[in-house]
């Protein structure tokens, strides 16, 4: 395979499944998108030589998007807004998102499903009258798992 046929991270699309020709945000960095399996050491009784790891159930993934800042209007700033601010007040609601990787064409080059996330943490970068760039916000995400589709 050339250099050349490598996937170039140049964007990438977030979309709630549910909606998602209503719902689509774009952002710039994505971290956290990552499948793995959780392992617990367990000693082999009478044979201190070994150990063995073990499957155990999954924890918790997080997602971090970052991007210029979102329009308050959107469908992604009153979720986030409604699950920020009700202080556990009002049952979170998690949704099951899709994340795609976007090349320089704005063509999907892979996939990500999202099960039952919600936000954690909505930050706006740092503000300083010397610097002339774009508000930067990140957005972290809890959910139960990420799972690459295979297109």
């Amino acid at each position: 395979m050339s250099q050349s046929n490598y996937p170039v991270s140049f964007h990438f699309r977030l979309g709630f499944a549910d909606e998602p020709s209503k719902t689509e945000f774009l952002f710039q960095e994505v971290s956290g998108l990552e499948e793995d399996v959780a392992a617990e050491e367990v000693s082999e009784g009478g044979e201190n030589r070994f150990a063995h790891a073990l499957p155990k159930s999954g924890e918790a993934k997080h997602l971090v998007l970052k991007r210029g800042q979102v329009s308050r209007d959107s469908m992604l700033y009153r979720w986030c807004k409604s699950t920020l601010e009700a202080d556990l007040t009002k049952p979170i609601t998690p949704k099951n998102l899709v994340a795609s990787l976007l090349d320089q064409h704005s063509k999907v080059v892979m996939v990500w499903d999202i099960e039952r996330a919600y936000p954690m943490r909505w930050e706006i970068g740092g503000l300083s009258t010397q610097n002339e760039n774009f508000i930067l916000e990140s957005l972290e995400l809890t959910c139960k798992f990420i799972k690459r589709r295979h297109e």
